[in-house]
């Protein structure tokens, strides 16, 4: 049988019958960009309720979508688009602290297991996960190159960002036209929790917590985010 694998590495989901396969980051519009692509299945039986869960993109009805590692994309897929939308490193860190830590009953279990409490301080946090590699940290602070790469490889042919999404989508719903596939689907409401609590130029108000993100992601800031040098 298939060798076992972590459901954190199924990184992409296809669209099979478009050709289309998303490399869905944690933290970065992520459920918004699913909705949308479930729109285009037809599906009207289905609850919308479970797109978070990974057991529904790979169990979906008609055969019509797949959640596949960036190897299994490569190798079953090889002609598809691939496309993937980005955050900047420093709001990723701090959304998936207030909403991993802060704005929950009780952290996960990843989070419980190495000791973070709705009480970890941000500078804690950000010194603790600053010194996890990829390999070892949970989905939601791995960096983007790792999740969208393979042997080296970016997969993407469109990366857009969070921070400009609606042009973004705009330009991948032109380019998935152009490519005859079908009219992407409007964005929905976008989860908007920094709406009530510090900002990160606020968060990272301590130089040594942006130098200890810049060296983490510091692949991620030279690929996608060359032009950003301070948290927003």
């Amino acid at each position: 049988g298939e060798a076992f694998i972590p459901n954190g590495s199924r990184s992409f989901v296809v669209l099979k019958e478009f050709d289309l396969a998303y490399g869905r980051i944690p933290k970065a519009a992520n459920s918004t960009i699913k909705a949308a692509l479930f729109e285009l299945l037809g599906l009207e039986n289905e609850d919308p309720a479970n797109l978070s869960r990974d057991s529904f993109w790979r169990e979906i009805p008609g055969n019509k979508a797949d959640l596949l590692t960036a190897a299994q994309l490569q190798s079953q897929h090889p002609d598809a688009l691939v496309f993937s939308f980005t955050r900047n490193p420093f709001a990723r860190v701090s959304s998936c602290y207030f909403n991993k830590l802060k704005l929950t009953d009780e952290p996960s279990s990843y989070f419980r297991r190495r000791g973070f409490t709705r009480d970890t301080t941000f500078a804690e946090f950000v010194e603790r996960v600053a010194s996890y590699d990829d390999r070892s940290t949970d989905k939601h602070l791995m960096s983007q190159c790792h999740v969208l790469s393979h042997t080296g490889k970016m997969l993407p042919q469109f990366v857009g960002r969070v921070e400009t999404i609606d042009d973004d989508w705009q330009r991948l719903t032109d380019l998935v036209l152009e490519r005859g596939g079908p009219k992407l689907e409007t964005l929905g409401h976008r989860n908007r929790t920094r709406m009530t609590r510090s900002s990160d130029a606020e968060l990272f108000s301590d130089p040594a917590l942006t130098k200890l993100v810049r060296e983490r992601y510091a692949e991620d800031f030279s690929t996608f985010y060359p032009d950003l040098a301070d948290p927003l």
